[in-house]
């Protein structure tokens, strides 16, 4: 009989204290009852039983411990190594390590130099149940550390199933991910199906009827010449199996309550508690050692009591690819933290909580925290699909004593209400409604529109006005960016232009003194002008005032408004004013000159 088979060819059957052991005197099966630390079982069959696979631990050595594994001259128990093609590059030996439970761990070895293409592996085949109805899957493990920080070496471990004569292989073989040497330098579980994937494939860990065993393959390669030696320690490989249903007998009144079961069937998974009772998420309704509880499925998530859904210390986070569905006879569901439910779904997700129907409703509550709805890239819906109720649903807000009312209606098309009043129909109503603006614009748009005008509609005509009983205050009163209007604007800056209070008092200024001689000499320039306005609305009037370039050129640049490129735009009324009262002055203070020497 071969290592890849538990037992021996040496098997030795002997009276009380015998027991069958191995070719290499491993202790397989014990007879030896007396002592405390007597065991029925040996390392070898103890670790299959345990962890499925003989020898996983690699407790047992080779004959010569100490010597690298050889296939035919000093193999590995239980297990077979093969150099594939690297000519003797790549080699693997037990090495004593404290800091693994059996004392050994098995080293590889990439010798300096080895060019790309290599590979040596080690294999072992694994007896699996398996069923006509196929109700065991399988999968891999095998833990690595102390990995070299080099990528130019890899391990993998693969897994496939063969039928009972171990030479044809039957269903599909799955992998895991390749890892470098570099990313396996702590311990790190390679398993085959990788499962910590985002979205695992399982597909093909089902054992197939016909499977008898399990062929683990863990395959040491290079992807590029060693510049250095590689290693990396494998410290133990175990196959664990799955099944469709697990039964849970009540912890305290078995006599009293029936079992609760998990069971997978057609793709759902499927937590169902005790007839009667409730669906308690963590225990007692609280997840120990963890900030929040998450639920996570590829499909649905369908959460189903006929007590309550109680939820735990921490929040609560059910993800689902498709829809949430959450059922139970009093809808309540409970968190200390949150509840946070998350659907992404094929078009934009469904989430439904139970049949909910009047008077009960659904209440979410959240005691002194939030209750949010957010949608990232896609839009919140308030919709409601039962047609007897019409097609204008309704958010409301009342009161603590549902006295007053207040809320947000989809009314007509194009139109939204909002409500006002003392009960859910008798409500004041403000409208929004799409008219044809009157900038000459035939877009429908709202009343009130960016790049539009503000309009107030009475009888459906755009003539309403605007009754304010107090003050209307603003920091701005208005502003705009029309550069041609008849209106007068002051140049705040850049292309904004804005009527503005001028605050004259001194509370305001500093560094107060006369007007000089330049600004007298500037105004003696500045001359009034008689135009024509280019100005639509003004229809090619004559004007009289002044050119603003002019007052520019003529030095009085404190009365002028610069556009953003720095031209000339806008005159400052209060600054020409304060120039031509200093020019008066001026002539004044001449005039009585001239008349007291006469």
């Amino acid at each position: 009989m071969g290592y890849e088979k538990l037992g021996s060819d040496q098997a030795q059957l002997a009276g009380f204290g015998g027991g069958v052991i191995s070719e290499e005197g491993a202790v397989l099966l014990s007879g030896d009852s007396t002592g405390e630390q007597s065991l029925l079982f040996g390392s070898a069959a103890l670790r299959e039983i345990q962890a499925g696979v003989a020898n996983g631990d690699f407790a047992i050595p080779p004959l010569d411990p100490l010597a690298t594994i050889v296939q035919d001259g000093n193999p590995l128990p239980y297990w077979t190594f093969t150099d594939v093609n690297s000519e003797g590059a790549i080699t693997a030996a037990i090495v004593a390590d404290a800091g693994a439970a059996s004392g050994n761990v098995l080293r590889f070895t990439v010798a300096s130099g080895t060019p790309t293409g290599k590979s040596a592996t080690l294999t072992r085949f694994i007896p699996v149940a398996s069923s006509a109805s196929r109700s065991f899957s399988f999968y891999a493990e095998a833990t690595f550390e102390s990995g070299t920080d080099s990528t130019q070496a890899t391990a993998t471990l693969s897994c496939e199933f063969y039928t009972s004569d171990q030479v044809t292989p039957t269903g599909a073989t799955f992998a895991s991910d390749t890892f470098g040497f570099n990313s396996l330098q702590s311990a790190i579980g390679v398993t085959a199906p990788d499962l910590f994937a985002v979205a695992p494939d399982l597909t093909s860990t089902t054992a197939p009827a016909d499977a008898a065993y399990l062929k683990l393959t863990i395959t040491i390669a290079t992807v590029a010449t060693q510049s250095d030696t590689r290693t990396v320690d494998l410290t133990e490989v175990r196959v664990a199996h799955g099944l469709p249903e697990l039964i849970l007998t009540d912890k305290d009144d078995p006599a009293t309550y029936q079992p609760a079961y998990i069971f997978n069937e057609q793709g759902n998974l499927s937590l169902v508690a005790s007839t009667g009772e409730n669906l308690v998420v963590g225990l007692n309704g609280y997840w120990l050692g963890s900030a929040s509880n998450t639920i996570e499925s590829g499909g649905d998530i369908n959460l189903i009591a006929e007590g309550d859904i109680i939820g735990t210390a921490a929040n609560i986070d059910l993800t689902a690819t498709t829809q949430v569905n959450i059922t139970s006879d009093t809808t309540n569901i409970a968190a200390t933290n949150g509840v946070e439910i998350t659907t992404n779904g094929v078009s934009a997700g469904t989430l439904t909580v139970g049949a909910v129907t009047a008077p009960a409703g659904l209440s979410l509550t959240a005691s002194g925290g939030d209750i949010g709805l957010r949608a990232d890239g896609s839009d919140v819906i308030v919709q409601d699909i039962n047609a007897a109720n019409g097609t204008n649903p309704r958010i409301l807000f009342r009161d603590k004593n549902n006295t007053f009312y207040a809320g947000i209606k989809s009314g007509a098309a194009n139109v939204v209400q909002i409500l006002n009043g003392s009960s859910a129909t008798d409500y004041a109503q403000l409208w929004a409604e799409r008219i044809y603006p009157m900038n000459g614009s035939t877009a429908s748009r709202y009343i009130y529109d960016t790049g539009s005008v503000i309009g107030f509609s009475s009888g459906g005509d755009f003539n309403g006005s605007l009754n304010v009983t107090g003050s209307m205050v603003s920091d701005a009163i208005s502003t705009t960016t029309q550069t041609a209007s008849a209106a007068i604007w002051v140049l705040s800056s850049g292309t904004t232009y804005s009527l503005r209070r001028n605050s004259s008092s001194a509370r305001y200024k500093t560094a107060i003194t006369d007007a000089d001689e330049a600004v007298l000499t500037a105004a003696r320039q500045v001359r009034p002008r008689h135009y024509e306005s280019t100005i639509t609305d003004e229809q090619g009037a004559t004007r009289l005032g002044f050119i603003a370039e002019e007052v520019h050129d003529a030095g009085l640049t404190h009365a002028v408004g610069y556009y953003a490129e720095g031209r000339p735009e806008s005159l400052d009324s209060t600054a020409l004013i304060a120039a031509l009262w200093h020019r008066v002055n001026d002539l004044e203070a001449r005039l009585a000159a001239i008349e007291a020497e006469r």
